[in-house]
């Protein structure tokens, strides 16, 4: 699951950091040498860093538009 589209930061990439004590969405853009995009990914990777939660949205990215939220469905 990609937690920022506009990066290619994905959960494991997250959880990597998470692993490394990065607590801030921030560390993880310069951990992976890249800056926020369009930002709609912060409050939940800082949510996930901060805490156990698995990030429960992940954004698409349309052409000419913002990211719009999406919820993971489980079948």
């Amino acid at each position: 699951m990609y937690v920022c589209v506009c990066n290619a930061i994905n959960l494991k990439k997250v959880q990597q950091a998470k692993a490394e004590g990065i607590r801030d969405a921030g560390k993880v853009f310069e951990m992976y040498g890249v800056e926020s995009c369009c930002g709609q990914c912060i409050n939940e990777m800082n949510n996930f860093l901060l805490n156990e939660n698995v990030p429960t949205k992940t954004l698409i990215k349309v052409e000419g538009s913002n990211p719009s939220p999406v919820t993971n469905q489980t079948n």
